[in-house]
């Protein structure tokens, strides 16, 4: 039978940010530019994460950005999830929350159409944006397109079938096909035919 994994939140509770300590072992640095991103998204989004905080120590694991941001801009508290650690467990899982997500990587395929949703008529979320589409490459996927003589439709032929589609639904397919098989051939045509039952 397979362990129940341990949660190792404690307790909730809204917290003063002067309050709170940083780690003397946190990994990250963020930027000025980051920690301006960080403070319009609060104004027009508010909170949607706690911040994780250790019960023995008080120390930050996760969050020290959203807690300078927070004290500089003067407010009041922030949500604190207080979480039961060891001190080494503390040092594992400062590494851990920051590694994970640099591990991720990006469905370019999905981003454009979060990002042309997000697109608005507010001068710093379209900043944002494009900061976001410039630094994952996305704009000059996008440039290479439109640089090309596009034709109107594709032909695509999988053995003796042979299907039609339009352009932009070729270069949908084609993107989401390399981000899941790394542009390698062979692993292509297979993942294709695994999607076709064949």
């Amino acid at each position: 039978m397979h362990p129940t994994w341990q949660s190792k939140v404690v307790r909730h509770a809204d917290v003063a940010p002067g309050d709170l300590l940083n780690h003397p072992d946190n990994v990250t640095i963020h930027t000025v530019e980051q920690q301006a991103d960080m403070e319009r998204m609060f104004k027009r989004i508010g909170w949607a994460a706690s911040v994780l905080v250790s019960e023995a120590t008080g120390r930050i694991i996760d969050g020290h950005m959203r807690v300078a941001v927070a004290l500089n801009a003067g407010e009041p508290t922030v949500p604190v999830d207080y979480v039961a650690l060891t001190e080494d467990e503390e040092r594992k899982a400062l590494l851990y929350l920051k590694r994970m997500p640099s591990l991720a990587g990006l469905d370019r395929v999905n981003l454009a159409e979060v990002l042309d949703k997000v697109s608005t008529i507010d001068a710093d979320i379209e900043a944002m944006a494009a900061a976001f589409a410039r630094s994952s490459g996305l704009l000059r996927q996008q440039k290479l397109m439109v640089e090309r003589d596009t034709p109107l439709s594709m032909d695509i032929t999988i053995g003796t079938f042979t299907f039609q589609v339009t352009w932009p639904e070729y270069i949908h397919w084609r993107l989401g096909v390399q981000d899941v098989c790394k542009t390698r051939t062979a692993t292509i045509n297979a993942h294709i035919l695994n999607l076709l039952g064949v």
